[in-house]
C-alpha cells in the first residue's frame, strides 16, 4: 500500500474500504510493478485542500502554467495536465475526459491515446500548438514540475535539432525530448547493422510496425534494413514524426545510391522496400491498404509536374497541384487507364518508363485479369444464345430443354468456378444450376451438389431434380435432431449414397450439422449452391459463420439471388466472403466498411455517416467480375408489368382506432430524438406497423372489433371485376395471418386458398399446382414471407397488396411471382393505401428497389449512390401528419 499512499491525491475510504486517486494519476498507478492492477473503479473525487486557496492557485496558473507543483495540481480542477512518461522522454497529456480539452485533443493530429500510459501521447514539437489552442479556448491546464523542468533545460538543444536534424544522435534527440527515435545498432559479434526504435508509445509502434508483436514498451526490439525501408515508406502517412539519427540517415543515403545504380542497369520491377526510399521523379507503388499509388517528386523537374497534371485530369481530381511531394491513390478502375496515359507521355517525350515496385507490378497484372474477367461476364450478359457445340459438357437432351439465356448461364457457370448468378426472379436459375451440376458430374466427376436454401424452397429443388434429372439421387435433410444426425452419419460414412443434399439455412447453422456437412464436402468433390443468398447478408450471424466453415471445402460455389441487396451495398460483403473467401472485399467486414463509407457518429464509431460513391463503384466492379445478371425484359419476351395505387378512405370506428395509434406515435416520436431514436429505431418501426394493421383490419389487434375494413370493401370491387366479371385468377398478398384466414373465408365461393407458414409445405405445393393447372382455386391469399420465393403464379395476371411491412426483400421477391416465364398477359400490381404510414412504407420499399437497381447496374436505376434508403426521424414524423 506504500505505493498507493505515495500517489498525490490518494485517499482511503473507510466506508468503501478502498482507495481513490485522481484521474490524472492513473498512469502513475499503472507504472507500478509491485502489484498487478486487476481493475479500476473511476469516480469523481473532490479536490483536497491545499496550502493555497483554489482561487489564488487558479490565478497563478493562468499567469504561468509551467513547473506547477503537485499540491497545486491536486487542488485545482484542471482541464488538462502535461506530465512525463515513465522513461521521462515522452510527454503524457492527461485531460479531464468530460472536458472541452479532451475533445480538442482528440481532433489534434499527432495526439494518440496510449492505454499503457492511460493518457494521450503527443510529440514535444507539437506542445506549443496544443498549449496555444488551450489558451485560446480559455481552458485551465498545467505542466507539472518534472515535465516543465525537462522542457526548459532541453529548449536550446531542441531548437538546434529542429533546425538541423540531420546531425542528430540518439542521445541528443532523447535529451531534447524529440521522440520517437530510430537509431543504428552494430552487432559486435557479426558486424551487421540493425536499427532500434526507441520511445514509441504503444499506438505509435502499432502504426509504425504493423504486425510486429512485442511485450511492453521496455522490451528491446531491432529490425533489419528491409523493415526499415518499409517503415520509411509508411512514415509518410503517419500522423507524427519519427526522428532518425545521423547513422540511419547515412545508411538510407547509401542504400538509395546503390539502388539507383541497380535500377539504371535493370528495367524490371523495383523491390518494395527500395521503392519506398528511392528519390525518383515518379514511381508506382502500393500503399498499406493494397491500393496502387503514384508518387511524384515535383521538385526534380518539369516531367513530374507533367505526370501530375495528366494524373489529376485522368483521376478527375478537383484540387490543383500544390504539393512538392505528391502521392496519388489510384482507384483500381482507373489504374490501367492512368498507366497507359503516362506511358504515352513517356513515349512522346522519349523518357524511360515510370519504375514500378514488385507489388505494384503484381497488382497491375491482377487488375488486368479482373478487367478480362469483367469483359467476359459482360460478353455473356449480352449473349442471347449458344450453339449446342459450345456446350459439349451437356448431353443433347439436357441442352435442348433449356431456354437460350439458360444455356448462356450454364456456359458461364462452367467457366467461372466461384459465380454469382443474379438473374431476375423468374428466369429459371434453379434449372440452370442443375444443368451446371449435371455437366460437372459428367465431365469432372463431381460427387455432391449441396444446396442451402429457404425452407420453402427445399421441396421445389427436390421436385425440379426429379422432373429434369431423375438420374441425380437427391434428398432433403429434415426431421428432428436425431433424424438429421442419423442421416448425416449415413452420408459421411458412405452408407447412404446421394448426389444432391438439400437443407435449409436454419438447419445449416445447427452445431451438430455444420461439422458433418464440412466433413462431407471434404470427402466429396462438391458444388455448393446458396439459393436466395441474401439470407446470409448478416456478417455476424450463425448462418454466415457456419457457411464460412463449409465453403472453403467446396471446389465450386455458386450464389443465386435476384435481390442480393435488399438493404444497401453492405449486404454484399458476407455473400462475397463466402463466395471467394475474402479475395475481393477482404476478411474483415469493418475494415472494408471503413473503406467504402465514412464511419462514426455521435452514437457509434461504426455507424455509417455516408457512403463514398467512388469506393462503392470499386466494390460494385469487383462484384461484377463474378456476377451474371440479366433482366427479364432483355432475355425473354414477357408482357408489360404495371403498378397501380388505389386509395381507401378510413371511416367510423376504424378511423377512430387509427387516430388513437397515430396520436400515440406522434407523442412517442416527439419525445424520442438523438441517441435514443437511433437505439430504439427497430421498436419504433414495429410500432408503425400497428398503424398498418389497423388500416388493414382492426381485428388484427382487437378480435372483438365489428365492421368491414375499408380495404376489404375496395378488395371486393377488385375481386368482382377480375375474378367474377373477367374470369381471371387473383393473388392477394398480406403480411398477417388473421387477414389470410378471414379473406380465404370471405372469398370461399371462388375456392380461395391460404398460403402461409401455417399451411404444411406439401399442402402449399399442392395449392400452387392446382392454382396453375386447374380451375380452382381462383384466388390465393398469401403471406410474402412464405410465398415470396420459389413459387410461380403465372396463372394470375393481377396481384393485390392489402398491406406491406418495411421488409424490402419480401416485397421484391413476391412482386415477381406473376411476372416470370410462362406469363402471357399484362401483369398488374395493385397496392391499397389507406393512410400516410401506408404511403411512406410503400415509397421506402420502392426507394430500396431503385437503390438495388443502381448497385447492380440495372437500367432502371436512377438514384444517386449516396441516396439514403433508411428513413429519418423527420420523415417518420411527417408520415403521422393528419
Amino acid at each position: 500500500m506504500k505505493r498507493v499512499k505515495s500517489i498525490p491525491g490518494a485517499r482511503f475510504s473507510g466506508d468503501e474500504k478502498s482507495w481513490s486517486i485522481p484521474l490524472e494519476q492513473l498512469g502513475t498507478l499503472h507504472e507500478s510493478k509491485e502489484f498487478p492492477v486487476i481493475g479500476m473503479l473511476i469516480a469523481p473525487v473532490a479536490p483536497q485542500s491545499s496550502v493555497r486557496a483554489p482561487e489564488e492557485a487558479i490565478d497563478a496558473l493562468r499567469k504561468n502554467p509551467f513547473l506547477v507543483p503537485e499540491d497545486v495540481i491536486s487542488a485545482v480542477p484542471l482541464d488538462l495536465v502535461v506530465r512525463l512518461a515513465p522513461e521521462k522522454r515522452r510527454l503524457r497529456v492527461i485531460p479531464t475526459f468530460t472536458s472541452k480539452a479532451h475533445k480538442l485533443l482528440k481532433k489534434m493530429r499527432g495526439a494518440l491515446f496510449s492505454a499503457y500510459d492511460s493518457a494521450y501521447c503527443i510529440p514535444t514539437e507539437l506542445l506549443p500548438e496544443l498549449l496555444k489552442k488551450l489558451r485560446d479556448a480559455e481552458l485551465l491546464f498545467a505542466v507539472d514540475e518534472l515535465a516543465g523542468s525537462e522542457l526548459k533545460s532541453s529548449a536550446a538543444l531542441r531548437a538546434q535539432l529542429l533546425a538541423h536534424s540531420e546531425t542528430a544522435s540518439v542521445e541528443d534527440l532523447s535529451a531534447a525530448l524529440l521522440v520517437p527515435i530510430i537509431s543504428e545498432v552494430l552487432d559486435p559479434d557479426t558486424g551487421d547493422l540493425f536499427f532500434r526504435p526507441s520511445y514509441f508509445s504503444t499506438e505509435q509502434f502499432r502504426l509504425s510496425f504493423p504486425g510486429v508483436q512485442r511485450k511492453g514498451l521496455t522490451t528491446p526490439f531491432t529490425c533489419d534494413s528491409e523493415t526499415l525501408l518499409r517503415f520509411i515508406g509508411r512514415s509518410r502517412s503517419l500522423p507524427f514524426k519519427v526522428w532518425l539519427t545521423t547513422g540511419v540517415l547515412t545508411h538510407l543515403k547509401e542504400k538509395r545510391a546503390s539502388l539507383m545504380a541497380q535500377i539504371s542497369k535493370d528495367a524490371g520491377p523495383v523491390d518494395d522496400g527500395a521503392a519506398e526510399v528511392l528519390e525518383l521523379p515518379a514511381i508506382w507503388r502500393v500503399n498499406n491498404v493494397g491500393r496502387g499509388t503514384l508518387a511524384l517528386d515535383c521538385t526534380t523537374g518539369g516531367f513530374a509536374r507533367l505526370f501530375a497534371a495528366r494524373a489529376i485530369e485522368v483521376l478527375e481530381l478537383k484540387s490543383e497541384l500544390k504539393e512538392e511531394l505528391l502521392i496519388l491513390d489510384v482507384p483500381d478502375s482507373k489504374l490501367l487507364t492512368l498507366v497507359l496515359e503516362l506511358s504515352s507521355v513517356c513515349e512522346a517525350h522519349d523518357l524511360p518508363p515510370i519504375p514500378e515496385s514488385r507489388s505494384f507490378t503484381t497488382l497491375r497484372k491482377d487488375i488486368e485479369g479482373r478487367v478480362r474477367q469483367r469483359e467476359t461476364t459482360s460478353y455473356f450478359t449480352s449473349l442471347s444464345d449458344l450453339a449446342a457445340s459450345e456446350l459439349p459438357e451437356l448431353d443433347n437432351a439436357s441442352s435442348a430443354r433449356l431456354f437460350p439465356h439458360q444455356r448462356v448461364a450454364v456456359r458461364w457457370l462452367l467457366d467461372t468456378p466461384h459465380a454469382f448468378l443474379g438473374d431476375d426472379m423468374g428466369l429459371g436459375k434453379t434449372l440452370s444450376v442443375l444443368s451446371y451440376y449435371a455437366a460437372l458430374k459428367r465431365t469432372l466427376g463431381f460427387q455432391l451438389l449441396l444446396v442451402v436454401c429457404p425452407n420453402s424452397l427445399t421441396r421445389n429443388w427436390l421436385r425440379e431434380i426429379a422432373m429434369w434429372f431423375p438420374q441425380i439421387r437427391a434428398t432433403v435433410l429434415s426431421g428432428d435432431k436425431s433424424s438429421k444426425a442419423w442421416a448425416l452419419r449415413l452420408l459421411t460414412t458412405g452408407s447412404m449414397e446421394y448426389d444432391a443434399l438439400i437443407l435449409n439455412y436454419e438447419a445449416m447453422r445447427l452445431e451438430y450439422v455444420t461439422p458433418e456437412i464440412a466433413k462431407l464436402t471434404q470427402q466429396r468433390r462438391t458444388l455448393l449452391c446458396l439459393d436466395e443468398s441474401q439470407r446470409v447478408k448478416n456478417h455476424s450471424s450463425k448462418t454466415f459463420k457456419a457457411l464460412s466453415d463449409v465453403a472453403p471445402h467446396s471446389s465450386r460455389r455458386v450464389l443465386l439471388s435476384g435481390t442480393p441487396t435488399p438493404k444497401d451495398v453492405t449486404d454484399l460483403w458476407a455473400q462475397m466472403r463466402i463466395l471467394d473467401g475474402g479475395v475481393r472485399f477482404g476478411k474483415s467486414f469493418f475494415k472494408w466498411l471503413g473503406r467504402v463509407a465514412e464511419l462514426g457518429t455521435e452514437f457509434s464509431e461504426f455507424a455509417v455517416k455516408k457512403f463514398i460513391p467512388s469506393e462503392i463503384d470499386e466494390s460494385v466492379l469487383r462484384v461484377h467480375e463474378v456476377m451474371l445478371r440479366r433482366r427479364k425484359e432483355r432475355v425473354v419476351n414477357l408482357p408489360e408489368k404495371t403498378f397501380v395505387l388505389r386509395e381507401c378512405e378510413l371511416t367510423g370506428s376504424q378511423l377512430q382506432r387509427y387516430e388513437e395509434i397515430r396520436e400515440g406515435l406522434i407523442l412517442r416520436m416527439r419525445s424520442t430524438s438523438g441517441e435514443q431514436f437511433v437505439r430504439e429505431i427497430t421498436n419504433i418501426l414495429e410500432e408503425y406497423l400497428r398503424a398498418v394493421q389497423v388500416a388493414s383490419n382492426p381485428r388484427l389487434i382487437d378480435p372483438e372489433w365489428k365492421g368491414t375494413p375499408a380495404k376489404f370493401l375496395e378488395l371486393d370491387e377488385i375481386v368482382n371485376e377480375v375474378v367474377r366479371e373477367q374470369e381471371q385468377k387473383l393473388v392477394i398478398w398480406t403480411n398477417y395471418l388473421g387477414n389470410v384466414r378471414e379473406l380465404a373465408e370471405r372469398y370461399a365461393e371462388f375456392g380461395a386458398a391460404q398460403f402461409s407458414g401455417e399451411v404444411l409445405a406439401a399442402d402449399r405445393e399442392a395449392t400452387v399446382r392446382a392454382f396453375q393447372e386447374k380451375a380452382s382455386p381462383r384466388i390465393i391469399v398469401a403471406v410474402p414471407a412464405a410465398g415470396g420465393v420459389g413459387i410461380t403464379l403465372t396463372a394470375a395476371q393481377t396481384a393485390v397488396y392489402i398491406d406491406k411491412t418495411w421488409n424490402a426483400e419480401h416485397w421484391m421477391q413476391s412482386v415477381d411471382r406473376l411476372h416470370r416465364i410462362g406469363q402471357t398477359g399484362t401483369v398488374t400490381v395493385i397496392s391499397l393505401l389507406a393512410c400516410k404510414v401506408d404511403e411512406v412504407i410503400h415509397w421506402n420499399l420502392r426507394r430500396k428497389e431503385r437503390a438495388q437497381a443502381e448497385i447492380l447496374g440495372d437500367e432502371r436505376g436512377r438514384e444517386p449512390k449516396t441516396k439514403r434508403v433508411e428513413l429519418t426521424r423527420e420523415e417518420l414524423l411527417e408520415a403521422l401528419e393528419a
